[in-house]
């Protein structure tokens, strides 16, 4: 895409000295778009800030329900938000990002500068983009921030073609253009030109600017009340829908949907005449997709005292979700990041989230870990959180380079970054415990450690949530967030949303006073077992049965000894399944030892364990 620059120095130079005078460029003065106020922006995001306190909006005559902003007035605002970009304007506007790569960075990623262009063609009515992840990344450099305690040591990707053009008129969107300035909808404008970070929301009397960490109260209690009716934002919302569930939803290929125009139709949104109706309809539709990562967060001002209810329909994700809630217990489970050591030598931390502070919080008690000790991560109740955390984590558990591989699920992108830091890991046995409650960064926490052979992970498969987490502002208010494009992929690069498998099933709840001796053997963490040496009539009976095992348990041998108080083998008998024995010892069985060893292979090594002693007692 060639660039001209013309210099105009010389020849206004020579006009003037021809003259003798000035010339003035004659004021342009738009016919169909007009300005029509300067909308007051209230911040409410925690991490940015703005230069000026309100943004010029336009009045389309044609529809004066919908606002407008000058494509360059509006990035103008936005400012230090945004990464540097230049414009250029010829036949269409360009907008040209530039990304500085830290020095640190620049020989592996082979460059000082990356570029991104974003260009308007209003003759064609389309949007293009060198990189579709630029529409994610204009105010984010990469993944995780690197710091005193993370170093990013390689980055690849391969070799694909990322550009994107979005056709608007598939979605009955324009780009308007008057006096050599282009116009979008405020909503779109949102869409294409704020990143992933945060968000502006427009509402009659004010434009509220919001990020990840803002609450949803706090953009509520700028609420007012609208003459707005729902046919002034109906269709918008809907081809909203479409353009950006087809380009922003990260799922959409693995779910099979080839066109959200099409899938949209299903659920009727045009047919509905009430702002509930058509709120409940589009309900329907985030909740088709099984995705708990997309969900209407907050009704919006058009209908600011609406309570939405839940779906909990049988087999969904939410369903799933809330039957392990109450299976993992997840009710009593610390709000904060919690620490004990159960036995000596054995440590249990319960994470409820990843935060930009788990990394240091684990931190604080590498002190008290030795070599060889068991470290227990317990993600049960872990919904997720902050990447830069689960990172973080990682690295005090391994040596190697952490990996963490994402994909653009629309163009293919693939990019594997790897993390290391100067400290020497820890040398402890690793366990993470893992329900249908562990979703997102906890599931990908799970799966490298997997993956990577950092430990064992055990429990029951994760719930997913491969995808990163972004917000959206619909046309009518409603908030809505979801999986986005920017989607983690394990060691094999597949998509694994719908959750992972552990190493080894292990029942939940899990009993602390257990927990300890249970991970001393894969048998016991995989396998669901009753052992009983008791007295009967006439003679003593020692049964063992199996009630549930984990396929990766492959046992080949049950040993059962029986010993006297002096350690005198009384008995001893090998079996291969489950069994029951009677037999006449003499005396009640309490006078004796019995203890049952388990010979079995896992993951192609054979280990003999104890599992099971009884110590004489008379």
């Amino acid at each position: 895409m060639k660039r001209k620059n013309v210099l105009f120095g010389l020849l206004v130079l020579l006009l003037m000295t021809m003259s003798g005078c000035f010339f003035e460029e004659p004021v342009l003065v738009n016919e169909r778009l007009l300005k029509y106020t300067d909308k007051e922006v209230i911040n409410e995001s925690n991490a940015y800030t703005i230069q000026e306190d309100s943004i010029p909006l336009y009045r389309n005559e044609e529809d004066e329900s919908v606002s407008y902003v000058d494509i360059e007035e509006f990035v103008a605002f936005l400012g230090e938000g945004l990464l540097n970009y230049n414009v250029f304007k010829e036949d269409t506007l360009l907008l040209d990002f530039r990304q500085v790569i830290p020095s640190e960075m620049v020989d592996l990623i082979g460059t000082d500068i990356a570029i991104y262009e974003i260009e308007f063609d209003h003759e064609e009515n389309t949007i293009y983009t060198s990189d579709l992840d630029i529409f994610t990344r204009l105010n984010l450099v990469h993944s995780i921030s690197t710091n005193e305690f993370v170093e990013l040591s390689d980055i690849q990707s391969n070799d694909v073609n990322p550009e994107v053009t979005i056709d608007l008129d598939d979605y009955n969107f324009d780009i308007l253009y008057e006096n050599n300035h282009y116009y979008l909808p405020m909503y779109l404008a949102n869409l294409f030109l704020t990143g992933a970070s945060f968000n502006l929301y427009e509402t009659d009397d004010a434009i509220i600017l919001f990020d990840y960490g803002t609450e949803t109260e706090q953009v509520q209690e700028h609420y007012t009340s609208s003459s707005l009716t729902l046919d002034d934002v109906k269709d918008a919302t809907n081809n909203y829908l479409a353009l950006y569930f087809d380009y922003f939803y990260g799922l959409k290929e693995e779910k099979e949907i080839d066109s959200f125009t099409m899938y949209l139709e299903t659920f009727e949104l045009d047919e509905q005449n009430t702002f509930i109706d058509h709120y409940e309809a589009i309900s329907d539709f985030v909740f088709s997709l099984d995705d708990l990562h997309s969900r209407i967060i907050d009704t919006g001002f058009l209908l600011p005292e609406y309570t939405p209810k839940e779906n909990f329909l049988l087999g969904s994700k939410v369903n799933t979700y809330s039957i392990a809630y109450q299976n993992s217990q997840c009710s009593v489970f610390p709000e904060a990041f919690d620490y004990q050591e159960i036995e000596e030598g054995t440590h249990l931390f319960k994470i409820p989230e990843f935060t930009f502070d788990t990394g240091s919080q684990f931190g604080d008690y590498v002190s008290l870990i030795e070599n060889g000790d068991d470290i227990i991560i317990d993600l049960t109740c872990n919904t997720g959180g902050s990447l830069q955390g689960v990172v973080e984590l990682l690295l005090y558990l391994s040596d190697d380079p952490i990996p963490v591989r994402h994909i653009n699920s629309k163009t293919n992108s693939l990019v594997e970054e790897f993390y290391v830091n100067d400290e020497e890991a820890l040398d402890a046995n690793v366990y993470v415990i893992t329900s249908s409650v562990t979703y997102s960064a906890a599931h990908v926490f799970a799966s490298i450690v997997s993956d990577a052979g950092i430990g064992t992970v055990i429990g029951d498969p994760t719930l997913g949530g491969s995808c990163a987490l972004v917000f959206t502002v619909l046309p009518n208010g409603l908030i809505i967030s979801n999986s986005s494009y920017m989607t983690f992929i394990d060691e094999s690069l597949a998509v694994d949303d719908d959750g992972t498998n552990p190493d080894l099933y292990y029942q939940l709840p899990y009993d602390i006073l257990n927990l300890a001796s249970d991970i001393d053997s894969y048998f016991s963490i995989g396998t669901i077992y009753f052992v009983e040496a008791m007295d009967s009539i006439t003679r003593s009976r020692i049964s063992f049965s199996v009630l549930l095992q984990d396929d990766a348990i492959v046992p080949s041998e049950y040993i059962l000894t029986v010993s006297d108080r002096l350690g005198n083998v009384v008995l001893t008998e090998s079996y291969s399944t489950a069994f029951t024995l009677r037999y006449d010892f003499g005396d009640s069985i309490s006078s004796y030892d019995v203890e049952l060893v388990a010979v079995y292979d896992y993951d192609s090594v054979t280990y003999q364990d104890v599992i099971f002693y009884q110590p004489a007692t008379n």
